[in-house]
């Protein structure tokens, strides 16, 4: 597995975790333990989520997932 697939796997898992709770990108590094050589790499995994919609960055520049739509009735 390749350090991309490595960053997507934790990123997912970090992000799914009941506990988690929206931080910016490197917060997310360090908790990840992502060397700061890296970051280039680990921060364009996170704008890829992004950009298939999966993740979003709010104005505070904090990573969360999208808001789920409820139904209103």
């Amino acid at each position: 597995m390749n350090k991309h697939d490595q960053y997507e796997k934790l990123l997912r898992s970090l992000l799914t975790d009941e506990n988690y709770r929206p931080m910016r990108s490197r917060d997310m590094a360090r908790i990840l333990n992502s060397p700061r050589k890296e970051f280039h790499e680990f921060r364009g995994v996170l704008e890829e989520l992004r950009q298939h919609g999966e993740v979003m960055r709010g104005h505070d520049a904090r990573w969360r997932l999208p808001a789920r739509e409820t139904e209103v009735i």
